[in-house]
């Protein structure tokens, strides 16, 4: 917590010695949510190659499934362009993490293979994964109705 308050204190500082003034509130919450990581959307106050807001979403997708495929709806809001996507996997105890999608080099059974369709997030594994009991997806998009 205190990096991340000296951070804010210089991006403030260096902010207000280029300029003179004083960072308003509107800059603060654009610096904050470029950092911000939730389970509601937040607005990144990036702007995309057409000039729409990008958005941000983390997706809580649970365990990893047993050799079959796993869907969960995304529920984001007028999604139009998914801008960017990464995820991974933890076992308990935060000592294996398996980056998704995952591709074995020996043997094509371990592979995750990760897809987003119709809005539905599908995650399909070949062998027994469900030892990796969280698996959390970073999703950044635009919207149609901005």
């Amino acid at each position: 917590m205190v990096l991340w308050v000296c951070w804010f204190a210089y991006a403030a500082s260096v902010w207000t010695v280029t300029t003179g003034d004083p960072l308003t509130a509107d800059m603060w919450n654009a610096v904050a949510s470029n950092y911000s990581y939730s389970t509601t959307e937040v607005d990144t106050w990036k702007t995309w190659v057409d000039g729409k807001p990008v958005y941000r979403k983390v997706i809580d997708f649970g365990a990893l499934p047993n050799a079959t495929l796993k869907s969960l709806a995304l529920n984001l809001t007028n999604h139009e362009n998914i801008i960017s996507v990464s995820w991974f996997a933890k076992a308990p105890g935060g000592v294996f993490y398996l980056p998704l999608p995952y591709s074995s080099y020996s043997n094509i059974i371990w592979n995750v293979d990760v897809y987003i369709t119709n809005g539905t997030l599908e995650i399909r594994t070949w062998v027994d994964r469900t030892n990796y009991t969280e698996t959390y997806l970073f999703i950044e998009y635009t919207k149609t109705t901005d």
